[in-house]
């Protein structure tokens, strides 16, 4: 009876086990599920907001710097550009700041701004330094709302140029706000693939509103961004 006995606990200590790994694999399996449908409904916002950021290097030809824009707000007589502030770290007088559009016109950037609490920098072209063909560039959309409803797992998209290309990369937002070391400030986190030239692109909802600019990646499918109120509010005390 006693070796009955035990035998019996023993098929249910078993059983215990299994249902566990069974569960367990449901559950996961609706993760990655879940993160795989999040990823293909990332919705790649208009490709004329994004532009090219490079800084010129002390030889001609080169190059001290070389990252990525949005087009954040325009006004009558100027545009504003804003990027990742490490994109600009090594501009100076001897260094040229131009910025390439979608259409590969060019416009010489005269008058920068770096942020120094955050790794952020507003390029403000005027409106005359500007190819006439490129004066009605649209301004990346936000939404307050749709930036405020965001939670982990929802897909994003980033947009950069790297190689001279505008590329495209979906993704999974992991954290809309948490402290990053490596930047000293809280920013975003997400599941996305960032290559070299992409720092300063923008982060994108599913909807297609900015929620983000990009500052940098892990090189293991993670990157930082900081998140669009920060960069609203910088903005603000900038034109103040």
């Amino acid at each position: 009876m006693r070796r009955r006995y035990d035998k019996i606990k023993f098929l249910c200590f078993v059983l215990v086990i299994v249902l566990g790994a069974l569960f367990l694999f449901y559950v996961t399996g609706k993760q990655e599920s879940r993160g795989e449908g999040a990823r293909s409904q990332a919705t790649v916002p208009q490709g004329d907001q994004t532009v090219a950021v490079y800084v010129d290097g002390q030889t001609p030809g080169a190059l001290a710097a070389a990252g990525s824009g949005v087009i954040l707000a325009a006004a009558p007589d100027a545009l504003w550009i804003v990027t990742a502030g490490h994109v600009l770290e090594r501009a100076g007088s001897e260094h040229a700041v131009q910025v390439e559009f979608s259409d590969g016109s060019i416009a010489e950037c005269l008058q920068y701004e770096l942020v120094r609490d955050a790794d952020l920098a507003f390029l403000c072209i005027p409106k005359e330094n500007l190819p006439e063909k490129c004066r009605e560039y649209p301004v990346a959309e936000t939404d307050k709302e749709s930036y405020d409803a965001l939670e982990s797992g929802d897909a994003v998209c980033l947009t950069g140029y790297r190689e001279g290309r505008l590329s495209a990369f979906s993704g999974v937002l992991s954290e809309s706000w948490i402290y990053v070391v490596d930047f000293e400030q809280y920013m975003m986190v997400a599941e996305c693939e960032m290559e070299y030239g992409m720092s300063g692109g923008g982060l994108y909802d599913e909807a297609g509103h900015l929620i983000g600019i990009a500052c940098g990646g892990n090189g293991q499918g993670e990157l930082a961004a900081v998140p669009i109120h920060v960069v609203r509010a910088r903005f603000e005390e900038l034109k103040r």
